[in-house]
């Protein structure tokens, strides 16, 4: 990969299969090559080094994304995850609302209607198929839970 940067104007012509030509009015240019293997994590890993970069994100939250309430079950987003499959749709990421929870309580899931075997076989990202689950949690922590005292315990709420 080739980093080319300037404050002045820059013209870019691609021509198909052939060339790639830029062409700068002048100034200050910064110029880098950086080099490695073939995976586009490679060379976006050496970029956020050269900048001295923050904490890198998942590359695969840079994916496709499908969030919705009214997953009632398991059987409901797998079922989902499927078509997307069956209709040549690309998804890397399902997000399901709070209706996961055993009555919206926070860091519960229900297993009456979340099969475990279904979650694991959905978020299994060693199956083509398989794709990365995010669970919407409220910002309210329900009273009648462990979670409760065990926050006020270690004083984590705000």
């Amino acid at each position: 990969m080739v980093l080319l940067r300037s404050i002045n104007g820059l013209l870019i012509e691609y021509n198909v299969n052939s060339n790639l030509t830029y062409k700068l009015i002048g100034g200050n240019l910064e110029f880098k090559f950086f080099l490695g293997d073939n995976m586009p994590e490679t060379v976006v890993k050496q970029y956020h080094n050269y900048i001295n970069g923050w904490t890198l994100h998942p590359f695969w939250s840079q994916g496709f994304h499908q969030c919705r309430w009214g997953y009632n079950t398991s059987e409901s987003m797998t079922t989902v995850v499927q078509k997307f499959e069956l209709y040549d749709l690309p998804i890397d990421v399902i997000w399901s609302d709070i209706d996961y929870m055993i009555d919206y309580y926070d860091f519960t899931v229900d297993p009456s209607r979340y099969n475990l075997e279904d979650m694991q076989q959905m978020m299994n990202l060693n199956a083509s198929n398989g794709v990365h689950w995010v669970p919407i949690i409220d910002a309210g922590v329900a009273i009648p839970t462990d979670a409760a005292p065990r926050g006020q315990q270690l004083n984590v709420f705000i």
